[in-house]
């Protein structure tokens, strides 16, 4: 915008995230809050704006249209008159100053302390645990959470579940609509071919489709396919590859953290087979939520805390969130995985020159 359409810029008062903006038209108030205001312009020490960050950058004119920060479950207004009448929402009824979606996400999952590891297999493999004090490194984000002297560290890519969803939309698509008219779950073949296959004659599959976690030009590829190989060979080659792609991110934290606790939310919970394989790539146990949206009941923990219902987020969620299974680890698997997780890695190595030939074509 500054280098195409800078008479927009000049002519701004402030720039605010969406759901900023949805806060504007509910209470007429401006502002964000911690956790989106730490994704670009603020000190990680002291959680403040900082005019070093917009420097580099080169949007120093936008430290004057910064949003004042509030913390994620300060009330910060009312539903006005207007928004009342557009909306149907109680007039007067408090809106909190909302929260960034992935710590929303952890919060939901039961991830409110030090020591707990939230980690959503969706569209993105996100990977995050909280801290009582600001810890850098290169392989993670540090970042503000959702009280001032708390941060969330997360290790971030978009390679997780999207690439089993790539797979089944792009090559069985048939089978899908088959069960779709039948009025049967259109993924339950996964498992029963990933069932059927066992544990031999595995392959090896990068789940780099949209993305990777090493920085480089990387791309998807599926490796050791022999003739006897079936679509259940391949479907837990994707299994396999994204759980591994999780161990990257996941690694460093549990090192650089005292983590106990590991809550595992997104497609991959919907399996019967995934969570033991990731409970054995992990070689810990996993404790699963039972209940979807984790977002959205992360928030309502959030809201019940800022109105006062709760005294804080460890209360909140022993109330309002949900019961966990845990699924162990075996001693077969977690060998078994270790094993395929080198293979895995040695893969990767193997292909970065051919990936940075590619790039320089």
């Amino acid at each position: 915008m500054k280098e195409n359409e800078p008479e927009s810029l000049q002519r701004a008062r402030w720039f605010v995230a969406a759901k900023d903006f949805l806060r504007g038209m509910l209470t007429g108030s401006i502002g964000t809050d911690l956790t989106e205001a730490s994704t670009a312009f603020t000190d990680v020490h002291t959680q403040q704006y900082s005019p070093e960050a917009f420097a580099l950058y080169g949007l120093e004119e936008l430290e004057a249209k910064a949003p004042p920060i509030a913390a994620p479950g300060d009330i910060v207004g009312g539903v006005s008159r207007l928004a009342h009448l557009a909306t149907g929402l109680p007039e007067g009824l408090p809106v909190i100053a909302g929260l960034h979606d992935v710590d929303a996400g952890a919060i939901g999952a039961g991830a409110v302390r030090p020591g707990q590891l939230a980690v959503m297999a969706g569209t993105w493999s996100i990977n995050e645990v909280i801290s009582d004090r600001p810890v850098t490194g290169d392989t993670w984000f540090c970042r503000a959470f959702v009280e001032r002297g708390s941060w969330m560290n997360m290790s971030i890519s978009p390679a997780s579940s999207a690439n089993l969803e790539w797979f089944v939309t792009t090559l069985c698509a048939a089978e899908m609509d088959a069960a779709r008219r039948a009025g049967l779950n259109p993924y339950a073949f996964i498992d029963r071919e990933v069932g059927e296959v066992g544990t031999e004659d595995a392959v090896t599959f990068l789940p780099f489709l949209y993305g990777n976690p090493m920085g480089i030009d990387a791309s998807a590829s599926m490796s050791g396919l022999r003739a006897w190989h079936k679509r259940g060979h391949l479907l837990r080659g994707i299994y396999e590859g994204i759980a591994f792609n999780h161990r990257i991110h996941c690694d460093p934290l549990v090192e650089a953290f005292a983590v106990e606790d590991i809550r595992v939310v997104g497609g991959v919970t919907q399996s019967s087979i995934w969570p033991q394989l990731f409970a054995d790539t992990m070689g810990r146990p996993i404790r699963i939520p039972v209940g979807g949206e984790g977002g959205a009941l992360g928030v309502a923990m959030v809201a019940a805390v800022g109105v006062g219902r709760f005294a804080n987020l460890t209360e909140a969620s022993e109330a309002m969130g949900t019961t966990t299974t845990t699924v162990e680890p075996t001693a077969e698997g977690t060998a078994l995985m270790q094993q395929r997780f080198e293979r895995f890695m040695s893969l990767v190595d193997t292909q970065q020159p051919w990936w940075a030939a590619q790039a320089a074509t």
